[in-house]
């Protein structure tokens, strides 16, 4: 799985698009892109049901 994460990862980098995996969102924050600033926001704090 490691390696999916960062192949996808690299992609990104290789693409120019941001992205930030964090921690500090609220547990019911959605993980969400920004197809205009080329980002994306992974929330690692989502709870999961």
């Amino acid at each position: 799985m490691h390696e999916i994460i960062n192949s996808l990862f690299n992609y990104a980098l290789d693409n120019d698009i941001a992205v930030e995996y964090t921690d500090k969102l609220h547990q019911n924050t959605q993980s969400f892109a920004d197809v205009r600033s080329r980002s994306i926001v992974i929330n690692a704090n989502l709870a999961t049901t």
